[in-house]
């Protein structure tokens, strides 16, 4: 449970759903746009191709849930699916030729919504300074949303506390956004 959050904090912070930490922490932010809207397979080349022109090799794609469902809809003149081997399938295992990996994290909500990212991936990396360092409390006093305080100990309670130190570095010339608009928010 708490690895499960503390990654999906990391993901969101990488791909730019949440302010980085410092300086020393890149992020997905600010990186070049490629509309998958109208035309996918033509976003998709536009996103290969501004790769290659900064010295990158495309090698992986991550897509949110609603970037999958927008390649999963997008069909040839003859109304066949592009991205599938066959329709009982129903994967997306290999766009371009490169391997794709689905997370809920590659969602980032704005206008447009980000729905996946592309990228040289062998131009980024993160590093973990030590393990996840965990705290309980039973002493803790919270503040609800509300302005509402309750003590824990009170209640027969406790507080989690979880941390880790991690960093992320990446060539982000060599990344790419893939939005859309009006897919359905998780």
């Amino acid at each position: 449970m708490f690895q499960g959050a503390l990654g999906q904090k990391f993901d969101k912070t990488v791909f730019g759903g949440t302010d980085k930490p410092g300086s020393d922490f890149d992020n997905f932010a600010a990186i070049t746009a490629q509309s998958l809207a109208s035309d996918p397979y033509a976003g998709l080349v536009a996103a290969d191709t501004d790769i290659a022109i900064n010295g990158g090799i495309l090698n992986g794609f991550v897509l949110a849930p609603q970037g999958k469902g927008v390649l999963l809809g997008a069909t040839d003149g003859d109304d066949r699916p592009l991205f599938i081997n066959n329709v009982a399938e129903g994967a997306i295992p290999m766009i371009l030729g490169a391997r794709t990996e689905v997370s809920k994290g590659a969602y980032v909500s704005g206008s447009p919504q980000v729905v996946g990212f592309a990228g040289d991936w062998t131009q980024a990396m993160y590093g973990i300074v030590e393990g996840v360092k965990i705290d309980f409390s039973s002493d803790a006093s919270l503040t609800l949303g509300n302005g509402t305080t309750i003590n824990l100990f009170q209640r027969n309670m406790f507080a989690v506390r979880a941390e880790i130190e991690i960093g992320f570095r990446a060539d982000t010339t060599v990344f790419n956004k893939l939005t859309a608009t009006g897919v359905p928010t998780l």
